[in-house]
């Protein structure tokens, strides 16, 4: 299992409806695998857990948020 948690951009006045979370392995050319988190508690979720990996693989995440107006830019990506 891989833990994240992240801190949203609050100078941004939109409300965030979910999150979107991209992750794929680092030795693999496969296309990110996506999980989205639907914003269900105020004031927001800041944290998720994948389960869904290999035990020895490492991996590539990236998150991004989105709302009324549209997806935000993916994060810079993190390695783990």
């Amino acid at each position: 299992k891989i833990g994240l948690k992240w801190k949203i951009n609050e100078s941004n006045s939109d409300t965030v409806n979910g999150f979107i979370i991209y992750y794929r392995s680092m030795s693999s050319d496969d296309n990110y695998t996506t999980i989205t988190v639907p914003n269900l508690v105020f004031p927001t979720i800041d944290t998720y857990t994948i389960s869904s990996i290999e035990l020895n693989d490492k991996y590539e995440i990236r998150v991004a948020a989105y709302s009324n107006r549209g997806l935000s830019s993916m994060s810079n990506a993190i390695e783990m």
